[in-house]
């Protein structure tokens, strides 16, 4: 097995303030995932990722909705290691495997859920450009423009989620997530279900 690019740090030795942050994560979370590790190579990013991911528990998005769209935006960037995360975290939130597969490729049975799934999905392949057809469908849905907001708000966090795996090419510390083409064009191919992310 080829190591990472970039290794995740080891909680009691990784620099300055992200031993304590990773402290944090342990307590709240049972374990520090690799994500997590990686990013506490800088204390500041670390910071900024746990800050972000502890703030969107206080969104007027669901729990539910922040999963859908964690599985949409990893399936657009092909990222192994965010599918299998949110794969598993999705459980938890009533969303079984073939279930996050329909949402991987921009499918829901609820309205709502699928303005929500054309929103991210034009978001995140358009860089935000050319909406206007999206966010008025969601608000005649009943998304709030606060809930728009978070929408976008969670494109930025999963996308650096993401980037960060990708270039790290973490080892996938979840069960692996089934294979799929990618959501977005001109992206690079999913890899198959492994143990490292691996999206180049």
């Amino acid at each position: 097995m080829s190591k990472p690019i970039i290794p995740p740090a080891k909680p009691s030795g990784a620099p300055g303030e992200a031993e304590e942050t990773l402290r944090e994560i342990r307590r709240v979370l049972g374990a520090t995932p690799n994500i997590y590790r990686t990013a506490a190579h800088s204390p500041a990013a670390l910071q900024s990722l746990w800050f972000q991911v502890g703030a969107a528990s206080h969104m007027s998005l669901t729990a539910r909705l922040r999963e859908i769209i964690a599985l949409r935006v990893a399936q657009f960037n092909g990222c192994s290691y965010s599918l299998a995360a949110h794969t598993s975290m999705a459980v938890e939130v009533g969303i079984d495997s073939e279930q996050a597969l329909q949402y991987r490729q921009g499918v829901a049975s609820d309205p709502k859920e699928q303005v929500v799934l054309d929103l991210i999905s034009k978001v995140v392949e358009n860089r935000g450009h050319h909406t206007g057809f999206e966010v008025q469908a969601a608000r005649a849905a009943g998304i709030s423009d606060a809930e728009i907001v978070e929408v976008i708000a969670l494109a930025g966090l999963y996308t650096f989620t993401n980037y960060l795996d990708c270039v790290a090419d973490s080892e996938v510390d979840y069960p692996p997530a089934d294979d799929l083409a990618p959501a977005g064009k001109g992206l690079p191919s999913h890899p198959p279900p492994g143990k490292k992310s691996d999206c180049k």
